[in-house]
């Protein structure tokens, strides 16, 4: 703080917000430091100190609160979003809509008028400083931090400051500015100190050591670090060091230089910066895993990776474990300089041309029926459509998407997860069904055709078992015949078995090496005949089985649909997208349309959000889940049947081994009298809880009914 007082009896107060590890020789500096501003107080996480910095915090007078984890998270770009998260939701059980929330690092020390706060407009949620980094020269080396007189000319921009408001978030991997979650002005105004490098050399040797061990991407940078505690005139990004009194003049942001930094030290052509997005990541099904395996093998050709959902479900931790940082809000990813985006679905398509106007996009397409599928129905400068399948092309050809923009591009499969354990059997012994959307008619023409040939069946999908992507080989793998449709039937076919092509919506029964091409036309959809199997028809078409086709098909979709050599064509595609992109091919009109359907998406979200944490923001995680199945139950008793399998629905995405939600559920399908899903997911319960004694109950009472 400049010596500028803060108004007496204000209402609106300053809350500290602080995440420390290990602090000692400087955290009663930083306590001082933010007592001076903050009117209510300080909240402390500490995050497994092992030094006296918890006791410090506790009895420090203004330190309203220390949580204390006990835990050490390996994974540090998750932490570093989650341990912000829980002091962020700590403060503001207590801090009013009128207060303001300040975060910094114990290594930081904010010059800035705090009594503007008290003043500025209600329209102004956040005051974004510019922070930059203090080193250690030769002339202060024996000297404490705080009279360290050098710092590098680069700065970063970043909020500090910021309104309590309900909308902050901190959500994503890495994750050190919170996330404002709505409109408004930002004050630009104030500065960071940083004294992250400058405290010891002693502590420069221990941070080279933390993220060379804990952030693989920053690793490479940090151990060529080691040694080099001591600046002699030269920042980290090789420009001279400048005076405090020089920041303005001399100020350099660090964006850029980061970005010109990465091409010298690559002396080539940089790797690429893609987004990645789509509308949905909320479970294993076809977008999910195409968008997942995109992902793995585009990091693998050595691209900067990042991941757009608004909707993002158990699959995160995928993404998570590749070091791939994944977001629910687009904006948070405003200031990378991507180069180009890869967008499945057309919400993301108008939510990534109104935030990056200038981005070369690629889209995606899966499939002909679904909404988010189709294309947007206005110019939003798509370099190319990539298409699943000739059929897709076909759509886009009548949507008016010129036909040179149009370019063929498989499902593509990770062939190292599903890959073939051992033959299959001379003659078939074993059927798994893959479908999330199976109804009961078809159900039971499976199950007949199986019996009649006295075959093993098994059942994979929601409203059977569920199966992860690294499950779902194994289930592959015990089976001889698949009977599923698209991606089920590549990943099939790669793991040696034979897809028989059938759901809810009729089939084109087994793939064999002479309908391959009319098949693959229709991405395995069932389409291209749609017949309606009976149960001795589906049993007739099983007798077709030949396993010698195992190995054929094998062969053939390993070379069509694996992942590594799709996406080195892709690659290329990307470099045309890029070269040839032009930015002035959206009319005014046009642009109008943009911004208005994309704040359509955001007011909508915005409220949904809204109301959710004011409905939710004081319930843990099992009260909330409690008060979903508690909702589904009323609705049960009201007889709105679809509306409580909705719910849960949502719960089994989220938390697939629960017994009570699947109990519920099974009571939905014996109420529409779905006997056959009742059994099957009762069976379910019993499986992971073999004393629940509802589903004893539920299951005698069906075995009643169905007798009856």
């Amino acid at each position: 703080m400049i010596g500028n007082k803060i108004p007496d009896n204000q209402e609106t107060k300053i809350y500290g917000l602080l995440r420390v590890r290990n602090e000692e020789s400087i955290i009663s500096d930083t306590l001082k430091h933010l007592a001076s501003f903050c009117t209510g107080g300080i909240f402390v996480y500490d995050d497994c100190s092992e030094d006296k910095t918890a006791e410090i915090c506790k009895n420090f007078p203004s330190v309203i609160k220390v949580i204390e984890n006990d835990k050490w998270d390996l994974n540090r770009e998750r932490a570093e979003f989650e341990n912000r998260a829980a002091i962020l939701k700590e403060a503001q059980k207590i801090a009013s809509l009128n207060d303001w929330l300040v975060y910094i690092d114990a290594d930081e020390r904010v010059e800035f008028d705090w009594s503007k706060i008290y003043s500025l407009p209600e329209d102004v949620i956040a005051v974004r400083m510019k922070l930059f980094d203090y080193y250690i020269t030769p002339e202060d080396v024996d000297k404490p931090y705080y009279e360290r007189t050098k710092i590098g000319p680069e700065y970063r921009k970043i909020i500090i400051a910021f309104r309590n408001l309900p909308t902050l978030e901190y959500k994503f991997m890495d994750q050190r500015e919170v996330w404002l979650g709505t409109e408004g002005k930002i004050l630009e105004d104030g500065y960071v100190k940083h004294y992250g490098k400058a405290i010891s050399v002693e502590e420069w040797e221990k941070t080279c050591d933390y993220y060379s061990k804990y952030f693989p991407k920053y690793s490479e940078k940090w151990e060529k670090r080691r040694g080099k505690a001591v600046h002699d005139g030269v920042s980290d990004f090789g420009n001279p060091l400048i005076s405090w009194e020089e920041k303005e003049s001399k100020g350099i942001d660090l964006m850029e230089i980061e970005r010109q930094l990465s091409q010298k030290e690559n002396n080539s052509k940089p790797k690429l910066k893609i987004l990645l997005t789509t509308h949905h990541l909320l479970g294993f099904t076809g977008s999910e895993l195409y968008t997942y395996t995109l992902a793995k093998y585009l990091k693998r050709n050595k691209q900067d990776v990042y991941v757009y959902s608004r909707y993002i479900g158990s699959i995160k931790k995928l993404f998570e474990d590749l070091g791939i940082s994944i977001v629910e809000h687009l904006e948070a990813l405003k200031e990378i300089k991507f180069d180009v985006a890869l967008v499945n679905h057309n919400l993301n398509s108008i939510e990534v041309r109104k935030i990056f106007p200038n981005l070369p996009i690629i889209m995606l397409v899966h499939g002909i029926i679904p909404f988010l599928e189709k294309p947007a129905p206005f110019e939003i400068n798509v370099s190319f459509y990539l298409a699943l399948s000739k059929e897709i092309k076909k759509k886009l050809l009548e949507a008016g998407i010129d036909e040179e923009k149009i370019v063929l591009f498989p499902n593509i499969v990770d062939p190292e997860i599903f890959r073939e354990e051992k033959p299959v059997n001379a003659k078939p012994e074993n059927i798994l069904v893959i479908s999330n959307k199976l109804d009961l008619e078809t159900q039971d023409v499976i199950i007949n055709a199986s019996t009649s040939l006295n075959l093993n069946l098994k059942f994979i999908g929601k409203n059977y078992q569920t199966a992860s992507i690294f499950e779902m080989p194994g289930y592959i793998n015990w089976a001889d015949i698949v009977i599923t449709l698209g991606r089920g039937a590549i990943e099939s076919m790669m793991c040696g078995r034979i897809p028989l092509i059938l759901d809810y919506d009729g089939g084109d029964g087994l793939v064999t090496p002479e309908n391959f091409d009319e098949l693959t036309e229709f991405n395995f959809s069932g389409r291209k005949y749609r017949i309606k199997f009976t149960g001795d028809l589906l049993a007739e078409e099983i007798s077709k089985y030949n396993p010698e086709n195992s190995k054929i098909l094998k062969k053939e979709v390993l070379k069509r649909y694996s992942a590594g050599s799709a996406v080195n064509h892709l690659m290329k595609l990307i470099g045309k997208a890029v070269v040839n992109f032009s930015p002035q091919n959206i009319s005014g009109k046009e642009i109008q349309i943009i911004n208005f359907i994309y704040n359509l998406i955001y007011e909508t979200r915005y409220y949904m959000n809204l109301i959710e944490k004011m409905n939710y923001r004081n319930l843990t995680r099992k009260d909330f889940l409690k008060s979903k199945l508690e909702l589904s139950e009323k609705l049960i008793e009201k007889s709105k049947l679809e509306d409580a399998q909705n719910i849960l629905d949502e719960i089994l995405v989220v938390h697939p081994q629960n017994t009570e939600a699947m109990n519920n559920l099974a009571v939905i399908h014996i109420l529409k009298t779905e006997y056959g899903k009742a059994e099957n997911i009762l069976k379910r319960v019993l499986e992971i809880d073999p004393s629940n004694e509802i589903a004893e109950g539920n299951l005698m009472y069906l075995t009643n009914q169905i007798k009856i």
